[in-house]
């Protein structure tokens, strides 16, 4: 279900820059430090889940959009060893 690297043929959607998730039902890992609560919160009101084995988060691409949260997405290069 994790779909990475994939380029996008549907004009109305996301393109796909460095291997990073891009389709809406994609799967995304992004990075939230562990201080900043208020952002874990929210990511996890919005159907994101904490995977500490690996030091990420998992949550569905649209909602990495809807949050603002591209900065934040891991490239699928550095998941490699997971």
């Amino acid at each position: 279900m994790k779909h990475f690297g994939e380029i996008n043929a549907n004009p109305g959607e996301n393109r796909n820059i460095c291997g990073q998730a891009t389709r809406t039902e994609d799967v995304a890992y992004i990075t939230i430090a562990w201080l900043e609560i208020p952002l874990r919160q929210q990511v996890k009101r919005h159907g994101g889940r904490c995977n500490p084995q690996h030091g990420h988060w998992e949550i569905r691409y649209e909602q990495v959009v809807a949050l603002g949260l591209q900065s934040r997405i891991i490239d699928s290069e550095d998941l490699s060893g997971l």
